[in-house]
């Protein structure tokens, strides 16, 4: 397999033990990975980690597509993972569909039930 970087704050977890969560990650959304311990958010060749002791909230925010194309039946809104951190930072990824967002918080209410866990419509 490809050795990732990891780029994490305050929590000790040796890059072995990352690479490792990275690889058994249960939840793929694509733009972001849920671990055992933390959100993984990879990046041309790192991945950046969220730990879930530094997670205070997250959400799905579903941003309305302006465009109406042909019949308009297609809906094109693009939905956002927000995560917000405890130092008070929002990390906003674009993800493919609401059901991989919903999957990706179950599995965080599972692992983390201290974080808030809400849906919001902007």
């Amino acid at each position: 397999g490809v050795f990732m970087k990891f780029k994490f704050h305050g929590q000790a977890a040796t890059p072995e033990e990352l690479e490792r969560q990275y690889q058994d990650a249960e939840v793929d959304v694509g733009s972001v990975r849920a671990g055992a311990r933390c959100l993984f958010y990879p990046k041309w060749g790192q991945a950046e980690c969220l730990f879930y002791e530094n997670l205070v909230q997250i959400y799905l925010r579903k941003e309305e597509c302006v465009t109406r194309l042909c019949c308009g039946t297609a809906d094109l809104s693009p939905i956002f993972l927000m995560a917000v951190e405890d130092s008070g930072k929002i990390r906003k990824t674009q993800i493919h569909s609401q059901d991989m967002g919903k999957t990706l918080l179950d599995y965080v209410a599972r692992r983390a039930p201290h974080v808030k866990i809400g849906f919001s419509k902007a």
